[in-house]
């Protein structure tokens, strides 16, 4: 079970989480009845499924390469410790429920949203993920429609600026583990897309977004009025310490970051706290 579950990548389910901020942005989350309850946690696990069975299908096509990766080698399918028919056996087993769940949302606005997702992230996975840029806006599209699935699921319009936040913050993320997976490996080892890549392009495009995210987001913020000023510098420390693990820690999957840092953990579960008294509590 233990090598399934990391098959599935149930950690970075936590990237689903996009899922239930138009519903949270909008103040309506706590006043949600028990339907509509229902119908967020049907689309957020199901879209979760959905995204490991994209993962699983990723490891399949990719085991032969995994086999020769200095870290990748030890994923289960590579190691042989899962095989890849037990893998095809999950795969179907997964994406079955996911749509299973999506379905039950009854919102053919979300099942449009899975779909195009689905066939985005099989096209990444057998072709896109070679070409520079391009496979970086294939991440991007994950995180906008992840965004707008939970809009749709809800009802509820997305702020232009929020929108905007999520785009550019997205790009910051993936050139900041394409940098950290630049840094980390050495030429031999690296996929094919990544020697396309320099520190120079990776770095320039980081700081960017990473400044068109902070502009973004502030200006939000300041659209929501004085009880969110407070949050700016939340989410600028946030940043500034994401960034520095990338350049001085080599963390190259974003997720890692997140789970290894605890002053990043300490921050966003902050942000949150204060989120919520200033959204929901604060009249």
């Amino acid at each position: 079970m233990k090598n399934y579950i990391k098959i599935a990548r149930v950690r970075h389910w936590i990237k689903n989480a996009l899922i239930f901020i138009p519903a949270f942005f909008s103040k309506e989350l706590l006043s949600l009845d028990l339907n509509s309850i229902l119908i967020l946690l049907y689309g957020f696990f199901g879209f979760s499924m959905l995204s490991s069975a994209i993962y699983t299908l990723n490891d399949i096509l990719d085991a032969e390469k995994d086999k020769v990766h200095p870290q990748k080698k030890y994923r289960p399918i590579a190691s042989g410790a899962v095989s890849k028919r037990e893998a095809t056996v999950l795969f179907v087993v997964l994406f079955v429920i996911s749509m299973v769940l999506i379905s039950a949302t009854r919102n053919l606005y979300c099942i449009l949203i899975a779909v195009v997702y689905l066939l985005l992230n099989i096209l990444y996975s057998t072709w896109l993920k070679h070409q520079p840029i391009i496979e970086t806006v294939i991440i991007v599209l994950g995180f906008l429609l992840r965004l707008l699935f939970g809009a749709c699921l809800m009802n509820v319009l997305i702020s232009g600026w929020l929108y905007l936040t999520v785009m550019s913050g997205a790009f910051y993320m993936a050139f900041g583990k394409r940098r950290g997976e630049l840094q980390m490996l050495d030429e031999v080892d690296r996929r094919a897309v990544l020697s396309l890549y320099t520190f120079g392009f990776l770095d320039k495009n980081m700081y960017c977004f990473a400044t068109l995210t902070n502009v973004f987001y502030s200006l939000w913020a300041i659209n929501e009025g004085i009880k969110m000023y407070p949050t700016i510098p939340i989410v600028l420390i946030i940043f500034l310490k994401y960034s520095y693990n990338t350049e001085k820690k080599s963390f190259a999957d974003p997720i890692d970051v997140f789970f290894k840092d605890k002053v990043i953990v300490g921050f966003v579960v902050l942000y949150v706290v204060y989120s919520i008294i200033a959204l929901y509590f604060w009249k």
